[in-house]
């Protein structure tokens, strides 16, 4: 039973990759290449990685923030 409750707190206290994907307008690899860069604080836990779930949103909830200070449209580009 105690495990259920360490699997739950961990994951409101990160997402995955695939996760951070779904937040933000690009593809599963640019998502990678954003947290491997260090754009998304994140953490590896044996193989996996797993991005920080509360910087990360305030992270993206700063970049809308400051798009609406400017009047624009905040968006995401995917890099070629």
């Amino acid at each position: 039973m105690r495990r259920k409750t360490t699997r739950r707190a961990s994951s409101e206290l990160t997402m995955t990759v695939d996760e951070l994907a779904g937040l933000i307008p690009c593809g599963r690899m640019q998502a990678y290449k954003a947290v491997e860069s260090g754009q998304f604080p994140s953490i590896r836990v044996g193989k996996n990685i797993k991005v920080l779930r509360g910087p990360a949103l305030r992270i993206l909830e700063g970049e809308i923030l400051q798009g609406a200070d400017r009047g624009q449209v905040v968006q995401i580009t995917r890099s070629s």
